[in-house]
């Protein structure tokens, strides 16, 4: 539902996504029993809580019973959020937990939307620095954001609810899903389930329609949202609709009213994660992140980059209403599916037609192999245009200290050897000695494909080390710029795969230096001993990686990560820079 950050850019594509919040997690707890409730006069009957005990069994349920008079919302059941953040992407009201915003009457429960100003914590909830009395931010609505986080969270089931949406311009009711521990990482690598969403209902020119989306994969802005919409007959803001959906472990579906209208699978969703110095980036599992704890909400926003601007001069409070919410889960004869599975068909008919909405299961990874079996060329896209070849050198404290050479093994391999006998280093180098031309260094171009999941990996042999050595792996602008990590030194006699995080060597610069630029890299690869600095080492296989979404939305942005390569012509008349793009080698 919303983004950790705003998002510039906004269009309206034939399957519309959504934005999120970032939560800082919290502990689960166990859920509250469900209970059987009445409704008001007037309104339609509810059908009875659901499926019985053989296969989808009741595990939670709000009916929100209550008379003509206004109560308070079950406090047990659902906590507010208070707060003016603004969603993450411009929305423009304020949560409260005022009884006006947020109330049940007739069996209902009432967001409620007010046009008036209101001033509060400028930070969501879930912050560590969110300080309740802030009144730092003021906003020109208010309304409510409710959550069960840590009174009901689960794993598996059939979420199902009656609602009545909202109409009008920028108005944004939603019913959606949030892990409670972000066990993966902050949004949206841990994931979000929106069972609806709707936009502008009512509006002239604004389809009749819910959306249901699924968030998760790369840290913004490179995240998969991958959904699809339905469009109703009768009209979503003036009848109550049951929503629904069910989540299994590999797969789940949403219905209308009944209507099967869409299907994911976990062949297409993923999550792409630092595993470790010798793993380096990869998927956690076939069914991460939607196989953790979650938790609903129930939130009517106004404006935001999904909506628009909101009208103003209201001539009454807009509403979002639900009759119930209730969660069940599939019990078989052993007890509740471990996977969710095994009551598909049973509460509304699964459509074997659905064309599954399949993500592809993975980021799309650029990788340069910039020295295998001796230093390797990599070439220009464009013909005609010149590639580079990483010449190898060394740094010695002292004269004598580092001894390297490229050797033969196996027969058919040929390694980087380098012997230390005293502090020193053995780097790549993209500043080339050609006659004709000369390189600044080369580009990581694509900012948050190197940021975020970038990696330096290579294969490392250590044949000897003394007890007080230790190594560092460098990427360099040009000295003091740069950035440094040590590694956990692999065992003795073993090859091991070594891979190190771009981001961590961004995030430690030198104290004396301006850190990296990855604008202009003059040294891919640079390989220090320390300390005592007394070692025998192989090395082969380094590689630079990059990973971006594989099916960008038109709206998303950085949406491509490479590797350029800026020249300069010493025989051109102006002796000016141009601009090539290196071709991916494997």
């Amino acid at each position: 539902m919303y983004g950790f950050r705003f998002m510039s850019m906004w269009r309206r594509t034939a399957v519309l996504f959504s934005w999120c919040v970032v939560i800082w997690g919290g502990e689960g707890c166990e859920g509250t029993p469900p209970h059987s409730g009445t409704l008001g006069p007037g309104l339609p009957e509810s059908p009875a809580p659901g499926p019985s005990d053989e296969g989808w069994q009741l595990v939670f349920s709000d009916e929100f019973d209550s008379g003509e008079q206004p109560i308070s919302v079950n406090s047990r059941k659902w906590g507010h959020e208070v707060n003016c953040w603004g969603g993450g992407n411009d929305e423009q009201q304020c949560y409260t937990a005022r009884p006006e915003n947020a109330f049940l009457r007739g069996g209902l429960l009432h967001i409620v939307a007010k046009e008036e100003s209101y001033s509060g914590p400028s930070l969501t909830d879930d912050d560590p620095n969110y300080d309740p009395n802030d009144v730092s931010v003021t906003l020109p609505f208010t309304s409510a954001r409710l959550r069960s986080k840590n009174r009901f969270d689960f794993k598996y089931g059939r979420v199902e609810l009656r609602a009545q949406l909202t109409a009008g311009q920028g108005m944004w009711p939603a019913v959606w899903m949030l892990p409670t521990d972000f066990a993966y990482g902050p949004w949206p690598i841990s994931g979000e389930i929106d069972i609806l969403e709707a936009v502008n209902l009512g509006v002239e020119g604004s389809p009749n329609e819910v959306h249901g989306t699924l968030h998760y994969g790369l840290p913004w802005p490179q995240w998969s949202a991958q959904g699809a919409s339905f469009e109703a007959d009768e009209d979503l803001s003036r009848v109550f609709h049951v929503y629904a959906i069910e989540w299994e472990a590999d797969e789940i579906r949403w219905y209308v009213d009944g209507v099967h209208y869409q299907t994911q699978h976990s062949d297409g969703w993923y999550h792409y994660v630092w595993q470790g110095q010798e793993a380096g980036f990869g998927s956690a599992g076939p069914r991460a992140p939607f196989d953790k704890e979650f938790h609903i909400l129930l939130n009517l926003a106004v404006g935001g980059n999904f909506p628009g601007t909101p009208d103003n001069d209201w001539d009454t409070d807009r509403s979002l209403l639900i009759d119930y919410v209730r969660v069940y889960q599939c019990v078989g004869i052993s007890g509740v599916s471990e996977d969710g599975t095994g009551c598909s068909g049973l509460a509304d008919p699964v459509n074997e037609a659905i064309v599954v909405n399949e993500d592809a299961g993975r980021p799309r990874t650029q990788r340069y192999v910039v020295l295998l079996d001796g230093p390797t060329r990599l070439e220009a896209k464009e013909p005609g245009s010149s590639g580079l070849t990483f010449n190898p050198g060394s740094y010695q404290a002292a004269e004598g200290n580092v001894a390297s050479s490229f050797t033969d093994i196996d027969g058919d391999r040929r390694v980087w050897d380098v012997v230390f006998t005293g502090p020193g280093n053995v780097y790549l180098t993209a500043v080339a000695a050609d006659v004709q031309y000369e390189t600044s260094g080369i580009v990581l171009d694509g900012g948050s494909g190197w940021r975020n999941v970038g990696e330096l990996s290579f294969d490392l042999l250590v044949k000897s080390r003394s007890a007080q050595t230790e190594f560092l792996v460098k990427l360099d602008s040009g000295y003091p710029n740069l950035g440094e990590v040590q590694i956990e030194a692999p065992p003795v006699g073993e090859w091991t795969r070594v891979a190190v995080r771009i981001s961590d060597l961004l995030d430690n610069p030198l104290s004396q230096g301006s850190g990296l630029d990855l604008s202009n890299v003059s040294n891919v690869f640079v390989f220090e001993a320390i300390g005592e600095a007394e070692a025998h080492v192989q090395i082969n296989n380094i590689q630079l990686s990059c990973s971006v979404n594989p099916k960008p939305a038109p709206w998303q942005v950085d949406t491509a990560c490479g590797v350029g390569l800026e020249v300069l012509s010493v025989i051109a008349p102006t002796n000016t820079y141009a601009r090539t793009e290196l071709r991916e080698a494997m």
